[in-house]
């Protein structure tokens, strides 16, 4: 979201203390910190960060390649489903062999 943001700003030409003025921060170092990866931010000032830019956020969640079968639970709690190891997916989340 961090990358999303600094991309937004950088397209509509806005500097970050642009952006400070438009959420109303008194220091451009506090909007300056919304766009910095080293430094942890709160789900909620990034979005309303976006938002005053305009942007949608949307958070989705793609089970597509999960067997309904699979997920569902046939005990009164939960089943507990490993992903399979596909190989569309990057070598960093597949299940180690070993």
């Amino acid at each position: 979201m961090k990358a999303g943001l600094y991309m937004t700003l950088r397209r509509r030409d806005m500097t970050i203390a642009d952006l400070a003025e438009l959420l109303g921060m008194g220091d451009w170092h506090q909007a300056a910190r919304l766009i910095d990866p080293k430094r942890s931010t709160k789900l909620t000032s990034l979005a309303a960060a976006l938002y005053a830019l305009g942007c949608a956020l949307e958070i989705v969640i793609d089970d597509d390649g999960v067997p309904i079968e699979e997920t569902r639970s046939t005990g009164a709690g939960p089943k507990s489903v490993e992903p399979e190891d596909r190989a569309d997916r990057p070598a960093r989340l597949r299940k180690s062999a070993g």
